[in-house]
C-alpha cells in the first residue's frame, strides 16, 4: 500500500484513540449539535428538542424522549419516502438503508449526507486500525460481499438499497483496485448464480482479507463451493 496513504489512515486510527479518553463529553456535545439542528423538526418539535438543549442535563434527555423502535418511526419514514421533509432531520435524506429483515419484515432506514460523510470517515479509521493491528491485512486481494448498491425507490424517487452495496462502491480507490470480486456479480439477481460467481471469482485471487455483514454468507460461500466443485474447476 502506498505508505502516504497507509500514514493517513494510522493517523486517522491514532485520533480516534485520543478521541476515545473523552468520549462522553464528545457524545454530549454531538447530541447537543442533534438537538439544535433538529427542533424545528416534526420530532423535534414533539419532544421539545429546545428546552432539552437550553436546559441540558442527560437524565433530562432520557426522561423526555422515550425508547422507540421502528415501529414507533414507521409512519414518520412513510412521510419521509413521499417526500415530506422536516419529519425527523432537518437535513434531507438521500438514501433509505434496506435492512436485511432479519427479525421480520425488511426496513428502510433514513439516511442523510452527513451520516453518510460520517460513515466513509469511521470506515477510513476502522482500516487504519485494522492496518495498525494486522500491517498485511490489505496485501493481498478483497473478498467483500455486500448487497446490492441500490435495489428500488422511494415515491419520491429516493434510492433504496444496501449500504454496505454503497460502501463497497465508494471505498478508497486503494481497496476497490484490489477486489476479488466486480461489483457487478453482486448485481446479479439470480441468488445460487450469484454466489457461484463470487466464489468462482475468488478462487483466482490470492486472498487476505474478508468482509461481510453477515457471517453466514460464509457459510453459504463454502456450501456453494461443495456443491459445485467439478463445475467451478
Amino acid at each position: 500500500m502506498n505508505p502516504v496513504l497507509l500514514s493517513f489512515l494510522k493517523n486517522k486510527f491514532n485520533q480516534f484513540q485520543k478521541s476515545c479518553k473523552k468520549a462522553q463529553n464528545i457524545q454530549i456535545e454531538y447530541l447537543k449539535h442533534v438537538l439544535v439542528n433538529n427542533h424545528h423538526t416534526n420530532f423535534g418539535k414533539e419532544y421539545d428538542f429546545k428546552s432539552i438543549y437550553q436546559n441540558f442535563s442527560i437524565s433530562k434527555f432520557q426522561k423526555s424522549i422515550p425508547i422507540h423502535n421502528y415501529i414507533s418511526y414507521q409512519s414518520q419514514i412513510e412521510s419521509i419516502m413521499k417526500g415530506i421533509p422536516n419529519v425527523l432531520t432537518k437535513e434531507k435524506v438521500n438514501f433509505f438503508n434496506l435492512t436485511s429483515g432479519t427479525t421480520n419484515n425488511p426496513k428502510h432506514i433514513p439516511v442523510t449526507r452527513s451520516f453518510h460523510n460520517q460513515s466513509k470517515h469511521l470506515l477510513d479509521t476502522w482500516i487504519g486500525g485494522l492496518l495498525t493491528d494486522h500491517p498485511s491485512a490489505m496485501d493481498g486481494f478483497r473478498l467483500a460481499i455486500p448487497g446490492r448498491a441500490i435495489e428500488t425507490y422511494s415515491p419520491s424517487g429516493v434510492p433504496i438499497g444496501s449500504a454496505s452495496g454503497i460502501a463497497y462502491k465508494s471505498a478508497p480507490w486503494f481497496i476497490r483496485n484490489k477486489y476479488a470480486v466486480p461489483y457487478e456479480v453482486f448485481e446479479e439477481e439470480d441468488f445460487n448464480l450469484r454466489y457461484l460467481l463470487i466464489v468462482r471469482s475468488a478462487l483466482t485471487k490470492d486472498i487476505s482479507f474478508i468482509a461481510t455483514p453477515n457471517s453466514g454468507t460464509i457459510l453459504q460461500l463454502l456450501d456453494k463451493l461443495g456443491e459445485a466443485t467439478d463445475m467451478i474447476l
